[in-house]
């Protein structure tokens, strides 16, 4: 499954360090990695590769124009972080 749109910014959990990537629909929880620090406020895509990591293309396109702090946007990453205990998450919105 692919993962599109722009890095907002780093979450630190209780399981680990996390990406925020946000394409104004929904967003998805994924585990951090250091090439994505250099890509907060840009566009991403990453795709699955079959050993479980994932690839990242960064800053290919305009990328979809997203949330970036809404009060509503808060309310539903706080129940998703409230609800969820997982590696990655996606929540639609």
């Amino acid at each position: 499954m692919p993962i599109e749109g722009i890095v907002r910014r780093r979450v630190d959990l209780a399981p680990g360090r996390f990406a925020m990537i946000d394409n104004s629909r929904e967003f998805a929880l994924v585990p951090w990695r250091p090439v994505l620090a250099r890509a907060i406020g840009r566009a991403v895509s990453g795709h699955m590769r079959k050993d479980g990591g994932i690839s990242w293309t960064i800053g290919r396109g305009r990328g979809p124009e997203g949330l970036n702090g809404s009060d509503h946007m808060r309310q539903i990453i706080s129940r998703a972080l409230n609800k969820f205990n997982k590696r990655s998450i996606c929540v639609s919105y």
